[in-house]
């Protein structure tokens, strides 16, 4: 079972005294893992005029971090991530297990594809936007080949 599959991000905290604690989502994902969760995809919430965000970028990293290693459930980090060696960094380092991007790609719909060739990494993608590609990230396809080229 996948309990959080296609489900919003589930706020660690909604930052207001006396609220939603960290202590509380990860208790939340101890019952959920015993429930046959998959995985928790931490966010935090911004639902009241009480709430004092500190938004910077990975902010949010860090409770996703707790309830991994809390729970052992492997989790997905969010928080301002706009940089690829931020995302790499974060599941290299161990953090969390995946990053999930929003802003980045709401900004440059073609984040991804810079962030694969920034990396020498590889994505599926539809053989209609292989000519789209500058010479320097034509290895993002993997190896295609375009007509007689």
């Amino acid at each position: 079972m996948t309990f959080f599959y296609d489900s919003p991000m589930f706020s660690a905290t909604d930052w207001v005294e006396g609220g939603w604690s960290p202590e509380d989502t990860i208790e939340f994902c101890k019952r959920a893992r015993a429930l046959g969760a998959d995985f928790a995809h931490i966010s935090t919430a911004g639902v009241s005029p009480l709430q004092k965000i500190p938004a910077a970028p990975g902010f949010q990293l860090p409770f996703a971090q707790m309830v991994k290693a809390a729970t052992g459930m492997p989790t997905i980090g969010v928080g301002l991530i706009t940089e690829a060696s931020m995302a790499e960094a974060a599941v290299a380092d161990g953090l969390v297990d995946l990053v999930a991007v929003a802003r980045a790609v709401l900004f440059n719909p073609r984040w991804l594809w810079e962030v694969a060739a920034q990396l020498n990494g590889t994505i599926k993608g539809s053989p209609q936007f292989i000519r789209s590609l500058p010479p320097h990230a034509r290895h993002i396809f993997g190896d295609v080949r375009i007509g007689m080229r």
